[in-house]
């Protein structure tokens, strides 16, 4: 695929260092199609906040005719349908399968993702509590005498 200069400098500017040169080989060996394509290229180490606002742990890039175009970073809770990439389909070039919208297991993961934080959640919670329970109950420890021995 053929990488335009305008996409070229985002994904140096997007990423974390180090990363850009792996993103690039992987998007310029990707089969470009005629059409327009969404491809999710990275799973990115935390959520990065670029200079222009834009922000998100997922680089996505769109091509028009074999040419990468545009560059984003979505949150992973956020919409990936092709629908609003203005997309024909979306590829997961993380995992080399189509995203499509009637088999949309990206999304399936991030909500079984969710599920199982809130499941933590409700497990830490209940953790807490009971610490919080425990810590009340008086403990038998040996009191200090006013001139500080034990």
């Amino acid at each position: 695929m053929f990488i335009t200069q305008h996409a070229r400098g985002r994904i140096m500017e997007r990423v974390p260092a180090g990363w850009a040169g792996g993103i690039l080989a992987r998007l310029e060996h990707a089969p470009g199609e005629p059409g327009v394509y969404a491809y999710i290229v990275a799973n990115l180490p935390y959520i990065r906040v670029a200079e222009d606002g834009s922000n998100g742990d997922i680089l996505v890039v769109v091509a028009v005719d074999a040419s990468v175009e545009t560059v984003y970073l979505r949150r992973a809770e956020q919409d990936m349908s092709a629908a609003f990439f203005g997309a024909e389909r979306v590829v997961d070039l993380r995992a080399g399968r189509d995203v499509s919208p009637e088999d949309d297991t990206t999304r399936q993961e991030r909500r079984a993702t969710r599920v199982r934080n809130e499941r933590k959640m409700r497990v830490t919670g209940a953790s807490t509590r009971l610490l919080a329970e425990l810590s009340k109950r008086p403990r038998a420890r040996k009191r200090r005498q006013k001139d500080g021995t034990i």
